[in-house]
């Protein structure tokens, strides 16, 4: 396992309007994850007018899909080999798995990388999300790719996600998660489900109010940071 000391970042921290907690009340025991590996992101767009965009593209990664007239769509997502190669400039290192963080070094395996895909763009420039709003709590899914399988932990204050302080096991390969917004923290488990099928994905404006996104602005995607 090697220590990897955590960027400073260059935004304030007022951005730092969420905590994160992976796993289940703060617990800091790693889950081990299901062996079954996702092969696509699957979904609907909605709300989708026929006409108004030909495909969607991951944020992260890049990868994209076309749409049929009903606004669905289906992303392949490449497998170890390919994402280690071809995808490899896409990968975070271990220090930026949570995106820009402060506090103590992050531990995982060596040459642990990663690179999660929770947003999508369609051609005219709106961002989607999986999600399903439950009263005050925004749910959605992210599909985490790890170039090896480990545990990583981390006790550190991240630029959209908050505070984090716990240790989560990925496996080699892509690992589907579930991300709870209930307003003032974040939390994140391994999906029980690997393979969810075909999700709605909604426009993120009609999920987080633009004033709310306005103090938090990478809460879908804290990775975006990075690259500022």
């Amino acid at each position: 396992m090697t220590n990897l000391t955590l960027k400073q970042p260059a935004l304030a921290l007022a951005l730092l309007g969420t905590s994160l907690v992976l796993g289940a009340c703060g617990s800091t025991t790693p889950v081990t994850p299901p062996a079954t590996q996702p092969t696509a992101v699957s979904g609907t767009l909605v709300p989708f007018t026929a006409g108004t965009a030909d495909n969607v593209t991951s944020q992260q990664a890049n990868l994209s899909s076309p749409l049929t007239a009903t606004g669905n769509f289906d992303i392949a997502l490449p497998d170890v080999a390919t994402m280690n190669s071809t995808h490899a400039k896409d990968l975070n290192s271990a220090d930026n798995t949570f995106g820009l963080c402060t506090g103590s070094p992050i531990t995982a395996p060596s040459g642990f990388k990663s690179v999660a895909i929770t947003t999508l763009i369609s051609q005219k420039g709106a961002t989607f999300v999986a999600e399903n709003v439950a009263g005050s709590t925004v749910s959605y899914k992210g599909w985490w790719f790890a170039n090896m399988a480990g545990t990583v932990t981390v006790n550190a204050n991240c630029i959209g996600f908050g505070n984090v302080n716990q240790s989560l096991t990925f496996k080699q390969g892509w690992n589907v998660m579930d991300f709870t917004y209930n307003g003032t923290s974040t939390s994140i488990a391994l999906a029980p489900n690997q393979t969810p099928g075909r999700l709605t994905w909604k426009n993120k404006n009609a999920v987080q109010s633009l004033s709310s996104q306005a103090l938090n602005p990478y809460l879908f995607n804290p990775w975006a940071a990075l690259n500022r």
